[in-house]
């Protein structure tokens, strides 16, 4: 798979942490320090382990979908949790 070097850090990131799912929030800090990323994490919440979880949950369902059509819907329900509401064209 070709990789827009502009977000390919996150999406090895992202890999990284399905393939082998850090033991507490440290580990996920320095994992994403490993793949380039370099801004300050606000501090630690309850939470910040099992949120990232969910968060690689939706991506490995969008990852073993069966086909096109419900990778691109669970894709787009996954991004519209972001800041911009993506459509299918």
């Amino acid at each position: 798979m070709q990789l827009n070097p502009y977000g390919e850090y996150a999406v090895l990131l992202a890999a990284s942490l399905a393939n082998d799912w850090p033991t507490d929030r440290a580990g996920i800090v320095a994992r994403a320090r490993e793949f380039g990323m370099r801004k300050e994490f606000a501090p630690s919440a309850p939470s910040d382990r099992a949120d990232v979880g969910e968060v690689v949950r939706r991506w490995l369902a969008v990852v073993d979908a069966p086909d096109d059509d419900p990778r691109a819907a669970l894709l787009i329900a996954h991004l519209a949790r972001g800041a911009a509401v993506p459509r299918r064209t």
